[in-house]
């Protein structure tokens, strides 16, 4: 009976083409793939620096502000003001705005919205209206630092803003003393920045109108920002979002707040900049990989006419038969397949034993556990902290916390060591209660515990604070007259556990001897300890 002919049948040039197509295709994928990986973590990176660049920005001109408080702050309470001398306080407000080329003015302002003193004018000049009235109300409501939206100052006919702060005299907001500062002082700040050229920062006021802007100032400082523009601030002040500028430019923009002023910054970078190199590179791809293709392709073909050939001198009558490779091939393969599955095995084995060891390492730790409190005992804890040392990402801090019991040996002696237990048993509940599952709590013994809070590192202090102030709040609630006194040390990369419990301890004994149920923070340094501390109610 004849032979059925295979559904695939067809010649070696053939096979190879279709070999090369399908080895080259899942290549083309994955490197398409790979490109378009690259091209969305270029993006993300992108966009992570312009996140970092909008608050750089922020800090910057909020710095800038801040110093311009101070300074003003520290005028106001000049003596000349606290007397009425306003010839004395023009003159010291002048001396101000002379030593700092980029301050405008200073002007005093009472409570009837006229002005006192304006240092641009000389001293009993004539004066112009007061501008921005709503902020100037404000200054006297609050009693508090003011900053005004921009607006053109009636005098130089330019965009300025301005800084009131109180004056106040026998306890009472008597005058609002102002600082005007030019919008091209707050636009060098920006640019001050070293933004990339094709980038656009805008500084938005409380109103939504613009105050700088890297592209066209002239055009559009003093106007308001466009809908979408106003709207992200207005709605959400750490928001990034994708709009088109008012020179019909798509752009991806961040926002953030300047500080505590109202204000906003938004930074926009092209969506040219942020796509672009992607769609480079995709075409780029596309040509090397036709280009590659054709070559595969020919290369390809010479290999079928060569083995065509051999095939053609093993087929001759007479020739002596030859094995092909292909069973080679197939040795190989088995001896690999074997090889892998070995490895596997081995694999296996280790996970197992790498799970044995966590599991027992887990078992120790739960072993050595204090019986009374559940807490880890002192060489557990030391333990589990070098652990969570170990794998402490880098944007986190670790705080230490000491925690001594204050009146416990009174609750032992007049209720008893079984109350005493149990207000123990208390304490570790309201120790536990308030950690997280990346915390650790520990009982190093009588009345005395420890905890290690872990946060970002711009957070940690006044996360610390607030842990610190809540337990004192809730120990002092489980029993009359027990309370509790709290060292805080704040851990750096090169600190050890036994230095920053002995600087627990010792912030601790003065949370202590400054009166009990306290807190006391300090910052961990390898040559000096300086401390800061706070107490609670």
């Amino acid at each position: 009976m004849a032979e059925q002919t295979p559904y695939f049948f067809t010649s070696m040039r053939n096979w190879l083409l279709g070999l090369v197509l399908a080895s080259l295709l899942p290549l083309a994928l994955f490197a398409t793939h790979l490109l378009v990986a690259l091209g969305e973590q270029s993006q993300r990176a992108t966009k992570d620096n312009l996140v970092q660049q909008t608050e750089l920005v922020a800090r910057a001109l909020n710095e800038r502000l801040s110093r311009a408080v101070g300074a003003l702050t520290a005028l106001a309470q000049d003596e000349s003001f606290l007397t009425g001398d306003l010839e004395r306080a023009y003159q010291q407000s002048h001396r101000l705005v002379t030593d700092n080329p980029e301050f405008r003015a200073v002007v005093l302002i009472g409570r009837d919205e006229s002005m006192a003193f304006f240092t641009a004018r000389p001293f009993g000049a004539a004066l112009p209206a007061v501008s921005d009235v709503p902020a100037l109300h404000e200054v006297f409501s609050s009693g508090r630092p003011v900053l005004s939206n921009v607006f053109k100052a009636p005098v130089s006919d330019r965009h300025v803003v301005a800084i009131g702060v109180p004056v106040r005299i026998n306890g009472e907001v008597a005058y609002c003393l102002r600082l005007v500062l030019l919008a091209d002082t707050l636009a060098q700040t920006v640019r001050d920045q070293d933004l990339p050229e094709d980038w656009i920062a805008t500084t938005l006021d409380g109103s939504g109108t613009v105050v700088t802007r890297t592209l066209g100032s002239e055009q559009f400082v003093g106007k308001t920002a466009s809908t979408v523009l106003a709207a992200a601030s207005r709605e959400n002040r750490r928001s990034i979002f994708k709009r088109v500028t008012s020179e019909g430019i798509p752009v991806t923009t961040a926002v953030r707040p300047v500080g505590n002023w109202g204000w906003d910054v938004a930074v926009s970078v092209p969506d040219g900049t942020l796509y672009g190199p992607l769609h480079d590179s995709l075409a780029k791809f596309a040509v090397i990989g036709m280009v590659s293709l054709g070559l595969a392709l020919s290369f390809a073909l010479w290999i079928s006419r060569s083995l065509t050939r051999q095939f053609t001198v093993v087929a001759r009558p007479g020739s002596t038969p030859q094995r092909l490779r292909v069973a080679e091939l197939q040795s190989i393969q088995h001896h690999l397949a074997s090889a892998e599955q070995e490895r596997r095995r081995s694999d296996e084995a280790l996970d197992t034993l790498s799970e044995d060891y966590r599991a027992a390492e887990a078992e120790l730790l739960q072993a050595r556990r204090d019986s009374l409190t559940r807490l880890y005992r002192r060489e557990a804890f030391a333990a589990a902290y070098m652990q969570l040392q170990q794998h402490l990402p880098d944007s986190d801090r670790i705080a230490l916390m000491f925690i001594d019991l204050d009146n416990f040996k009174a609750i032992n002696d007049l209720q008893g060591h079984w109350r005493g237990d149990e207000v123990l048993r208390e304490v570790a509940g309201v120790i536990g209660q308030s950690l997280r599952g990346s915390d650790l709590a520990g009982r190093l013994g009588g009345d005395e515990f420890v905890v290690a809070l872990v946060a970002p590192a711009d957070q940690i202090e006044a996360i610390a604070a607030t842990l610190a102030e809540r337990l004192i709040e809730a120990i002092q609630a489980i029993n009359a007259g027990l309370g509790a006194s709290i060292g805080i040390v704040i851990a750096s990369g090169d600190s050890t556990l036994p230095a920053l419990q002995r600087l627990a301890d010792g912030a601790m004994y003065r949370a202590k001897h400054a009166g009990k149920g306290r807190y006391c923070l300090v910052k961990y340094s390898a040559t000096d300890d300086t401390p800061s501390s706070g107490s609670t109610a």
